[in-house]
């Protein structure tokens, strides 16, 4: 069982993470949508929710994480402040980046932990639980339009589904908070499993919104699905020891994963990288590939 202690911090770390996650999804679906229908608001709509979550968890957030998840850059990223101010200019949108001003500023720490915290996060706990379901809903809508011919969006089908996957990864890693739960082998195995998943899905991505001659780019991408496909071909029969195998490639490979999104955030914003996308996704995925590094971490550490 989790003490209250880590309770607290790790819902935290969590928000930090997710919310942001989950509302720059609504930032991406409101800007790919023509239609100016209720669809469209309900997007902006889920993602103001979440940005109400990550500004609640912010207000607490002050030396209650770890400084290794400051480090690692899950929650934001030296660029991101530059582009959110590029999409807010593509998109002609507003974003409140006094949400990541303050992200950027937090210290780390472990402050006494009372009821009264514990009772905010518990609530912001049960809030997101909420908003999740919402934003599937809406997800799942706009999937079914979109591959039933009645909406069409600047995004792929694939890509909506991907949403709905790290929505419920966010839930389910709530729920098992609010159980005070620890992580045990089987809970790594598939933490492991869906987010190499998730990054073999990035790469399908990338290759697929790059402009089309930027050949290198999507010779790269095409390289990072074989290499996340190569490891998730492991899981198939697997022991604790291939586990500890696979912990260690997905940390070399993810560490080149984040590189490459590096140069990718670096390239747009010197206006030398077009995708068919908003900016703010290559640094979203790029923090993605932040989280599952620090996760991977966090594995090594405890097994």
């Amino acid at each position: 069982m989790l003490t209250e202690e880590e309770y607290v911090r790790k819902s935290i770390e969590l928000h930090l993470f997710f919310a942001r996650i989950i509302k720059e999804h609504g930032i991406i679906l409101y800007s790919a949508m023509i239609e100016n229908n209720e669809n469209k608001e309900i997007a902006r709509q889920f993602s103001e929710f979440f940005a109400k979550i990550l500004s609640d968890t912010l207000d607490i957030a002050n030396e209650n994480v770890s400084k290794e998840w400051l480090d690692s850059e899950a929650f934001v990223t030296n660029h991101t402040l530059n582009i959110e101010s590029l999409t807010e200019k593509l998109g002609n949108l507003t974003i409140d980046k006094k949400l990541t001003e303050k992200a950027l500023s937090l210290t780390p720490g472990t402050k006494l932990v009372n009821q009264e915290i514990i009772s905010r996060v518990t609530d912001i706990n049960k809030s997101a639980l909420q908003g999740i379901g919402d934003a599937n809903q809406i997800i799942k809508t706009v999937f079914f339009r979109m591959t039933n011919n009645q909406s069409f969006l600047y995004n792929y089908p694939e890509l909506i589904n991907h949403y709905t996957k790290e929505a419920n990864m966010y839930k389910d890693e709530i729920e098992r908070l609010m159980e005070r739960a620890k992580e045990d082998p089987t809970h790594v195995y598939n933490t492991q499993y869906k987010l190499d998943q998730l990054m073999q899905e990035h790469g399908r991505f990338i290759r697929g919104m790059t402009n089309t001659d930027n050949e290198s780019v999507i010779a790269k991408a095409e390289e990072f699905i074989r290499e996340y496909e190569e490891i998730l071909e492991k899981f198939k029969g697997l022991t604790p020891d291939v586990l500890d195998s696979i912990t260690n490639n997905n940390l070399s490979t993810t560490e080149e994963f984040k590189q490459f999104k590096t140069y990718l955030t670096d390239r747009w914003l010197n206006s030398k990288l077009y995708m068919i996308t908003m900016p703010i996704f290559v640094d979203h995925i790029l923090r993605e590939a932040n989280y599952f590094l620090r996760k991977l971490k966090n594995f090594k550490l405890e097994s």
